[in-house]
């Protein structure tokens, strides 16, 4: 879901590992994979998190938006990508005024 700013990957991820306390988790008898799925569960619920309060702000604010899933295509010989976009099935968009 991309759903935040640029590097908000990245930020989720640093504030997971953050959390996690992988000696602890070690001297548990864990794994190192299970430590891992620890740290990439915990950097997802951030993501998701950041996307409800996003479409709670657009939402109150009663902006128009699309939610759905896009497919950035390669460049063709002129240099011009195309964007697929498909409308998420389950969700109610709320349309621009006069579209």
């Amino acid at each position: 879901m991309f759903s935040g700013p640029t590097g908000l990957f990245s930020k989720a991820l640093r504030d997971a590992a953050k959390k996690v306390k992988v000696r602890t988790l070690r001297d548990m008898g864990l794994r190192d994979s299970s430590i891992w799925k620890q740290v990439q569960d915990m950097t997802l619920d951030i993501l998701n998190d950041s996307g409800k309060k996003n479409l709670m702000a657009v939402e109150g604010s009663r902006l128009p938006y699309f939610r759905g899933r896009a497919t950035l295509l390669p460049a063709d010989g002129s240099g011009v990508s195309t964007l697929i976009v498909v409308q998420d099935p389950d969700t109610t968009q709320r349309a621009a005024p006069g579209s």
